[in-house]
């Protein structure tokens, strides 16, 4: 009796320790503010599950457990189920040519297999790339339409199907409408009626034209956690990569699936969890529209998704069925993933971290105030790790540090070289007196990244590379001037960038695509710039008009 009345004790006293670490981990949401939805378990077991925030700042929308959100990439899962069921009917094999299905895709030397499309390893060019070359304005709608049009429009690829691993959204564009066509009520339809319904998922759908939920059922995605944050503008209609709504009851619906299907399935989720090899034989950490991934020393199996502000982590653990969904609207997605962690260490572990208050409030530090002056001296630009730069700047005596996806957060000068930000505590590094390093600490930002000193970098002159540049692949036109004494870039639809020399031809700037600009010269002559498209050595061709 003593025993069993000790064993009572100690569960008792774990489950309030847990229950402590999830009321710790998510007390950055508030009330007022985008927020979000977080779940763990086990098996049929849910161990915690809560809502945090609003999902409509406007109408004053509170985030429950039905309100679904954008999952974003979570929705190859769905894509790739969907594409298995129809093999199981005996409509296509996943080693078909996706040419046998949609034929107008040109033909550019090799077979490009469905799996190849699943598996990131086709070697399209990508959707979300291309659309930015095309020039496509960020509040503009991006229909399935047009992605088809823009996929099918380009007269080659960046490599051989099969060759490299190169993650993007076109493969995924063809896989949904290969359902739309072998299926009489198309993809939208199709994943209602034959994943969502039978499974219990009662809130999910597909985000498209005729089927996006109203805004006050919904939640919107946010900027940041604030009760004045701005929505994101994209309007983003594009079926098969992203674009699929969930709740946190479907989340879960859809994670105890995966890990006790039905007899008719079972086949189908280890399919879609054998990882996929390339030509040579070396096998990549992606099967079909699911990632792979170690954590704790276990292979953990789902899918991150982020899409302006939606930010969603859906994975389980095969060995124990421990599963973990959280999803936010807040552009949260440092603090969600240091949350995260924190819970799954308590799970996992045992481990009970510190307590932590994960609101950024300036209250909480101790800043000190200088001059604009002595700001100057932390400005610069910063080459980091994928061949990318961050930098600091100056805007009305505040500092301000701009990060690879474009967010611009404020310093607070802590002293000693250290500063406050959203995330954490960053600081930065001097050698010789002079700028040398900025050091972000932060596990989902984790960074270390050298001051680029442009004084080194053998010059071209502004004159030389300054003019009208058309583009004819995307009919496409960018500028070279000068505005107050700098050198920019000019798009009509994203305006003006400043333009950086990073080597003696190159030229960059932070946001995205425009992160190198290798100019082209002949016979003492700029005759135009090249590009990059994607992760590799695939680029197009500006050429100087003027």
């Amino acid at each position: 009796m003593k025993t069993l009345i000790l064993s009572l004790c100690l569960i008792s006293s774990l489950s309030l320790a847990q229950n402590s670490i999830y009321q710790r981990a998510f007390n950055y949401y508030q009330d007022n503010a985008p927020g979000g939805v977080a779940a763990f378990g086990k098996g049929d077991s849910v161990y915690f599950k809560s809502a945090y925030g609003l999902a409509n700042l406007e109408v004053g929308k509170k985030i429950d457990f039905s309100t679904p959100f954008n999952v974003a990439s979570v929705s190859k899962e769905f894509t790739c189920f969907a594409i298995s069921l129809l093999e199981q009917d005996g409509k296509l094999n996943w080693e078909d040519d996706i040419r046998k299905h949609i034929p107008e895709l040109p033909f550019y030397g090799d077979t490009i297999k469905l799996k190849h499309c699943a598996q990131h390893i086709s070697g399209l060019r990508d959707l979300y790339i291309l659309s930015t070359l095309k020039g496509i304005a960020n509040d503009s709608l991006t229909t399935h339409e047009f992605a088809l049009d823009l996929i099918f429009s380009q007269k080659r690829k960046s490599f051989k199907a099969g060759e490299y691993f190169d993650y993007n959204a076109s493969g995924y564009v063809l896989l949904a409408e290969v359902v739309n066509r072998l299926s009489p009520d198309g993809f939208t339809l199709f994943l209602k009626d034959r994943v969502f319904s039978p499974i219990g998922m009662k809130n999910a759908f597909v985000g498209n034209l005729k089927n996006i939920k109203s805004d006050t059922v919904r939640a919107l995605s946010y900027e940041r956690i604030s009760s004045d944050a701005k929505t994101f503008k994209v309007d983003d209609r594009v079926l098969g990569p992203s674009n699929v709504y969930l709740s946190i009851n479907d989340a879960i619906k859809w994670l105890q699936y995966q890990m006790n299907p039905s007899p008719e399935h079972k086949s189908i989720f280890e399919k879609m969890t054998t990882w996929g090899k390339l030509n040579n034989g070396k096998s990549i950490d992606y099967g079909y529209g699911f990632s792979k991934e170690r954590e704790y020393g276990k292979e953990v199996i789902g899918h991150h998704g982020v899409t302006m502000g939606f930010h969603s982590i859906i994975f389980y653990y095969p060995s124990s069925k421990i599963f973990v969904s959280v999803i936010t609207n807040s552009n949260a997605a440092g603090k969600m993933y240091d949350a995260t962690k924190m819970v799954m260490d308590s799970i996992i572990l045992g481990e009970v971290a510190p307590v932590s208050n994960w609101v950024f409030d300036t209250a909480d530090y101790d800043i000190k105030h200088i001059t604009e002056l002595e700001l100057k001296k932390y400005v610069g630009d910063f080459k980091v790790s994928f061949n990318k730069q961050v930098e600091t700047y100056i805007d009305d005596g505040q500092l301000y540090f701009y990060t690879t996806w474009g967010c611009s957060l404020p310093l607070y000068h802590l002293g000693n070289h250290k500063f406050a930000y959203e995330y954490g505590e960053l600081w930065f590094s001097f050698k010789n007196d002079k700028l040398n390093k900025i050091i972000v600490p932060q596990k989902f930002y984790k960074t270390k990244g050298k001051v680029i000193d442009y004084s080194k970098i053998a010059g071209v002159k502004s004159s030389e590379i300054i003019g009208t540049y058309f583009n004819k692949e995307f009919n496409a036109t960018l500028e070279v001037k000068t505005e107050n004494e700098k050198l920019v870039v000019f798009h009509e639809i994203y305006g003006t960038t400043d333009l950086k020399q990073r080597k003696k031809l190159v030229f960059g700037c932070n946001p995205g695509w425009l992160r190198n600009f290798t100019f082209i010269k002949k016979k003492g002559k700029i005759i135009g710039f090249e590009l990059p498209i994607g992760r590799l050595n695939d680029k197009t061709f500006f050429e100087k008009q003027n």
